[in-house]
């Protein structure tokens, strides 16, 4: 992963194509509303991300609190999927106490990967609200 010039930490993504966002150790630069999509352009002011990877990369972060996902990013051995996110998000939030995002979307076209993944989104809030109570 290429640095950035002046805070030496990694380029993680890009706001609408114009702005790199950048994370310095763990100083997070700002709050973020996350776009994961592979061909789709992001709403202004979302930081675009194509793969599953990156995007986990940035929620780990725990800055993000809106997340709008697609499911399909190509090659899903490579690039992984919207649902990889799903999952990564629902164990971290019943195994770390993650705090997930206040929203997380989907904008997936791929209707039974959607359904999987909405079903996924149920149980995150599910697994958050458990931890609050107790």
């Amino acid at each position: 992963m290429r640095q950035d010039r002046k805070t030496r930490g990694p380029v993680v993504g890009s706001v609408a194509g114009k702005r790199e966002v950048c994370i310095d150790g763990d100083k997070p630069l700002r709050v973020v509303k996350l776009f994961l999509d592979h061909q789709r352009i992001p709403p202004a002011g979302w930081v675009h991300v194509r793969t599953a990877a990156a995007a986990i990369e940035i929620l780990q972060t725990g800055t993000v609190i809106e997340v709008s996902l697609d499911h399909d990013l190509g090659d899903d051995d490579v690039h992984g999927t919207g649902y990889d996110v799903i999952v990564w998000i629902e164990e971290a939030v019943a195994m770390q106490q993650f705090i997930p995002p206040k929203e997380i979307r989907v904008h997936s076209v791929n209707v039974s990967a959607r359904q999987k993944m909405e079903a996924g989104i149920e149980s995150i809030y599910h697994l958050y609200e458990e931890n609050l109570i107790g």
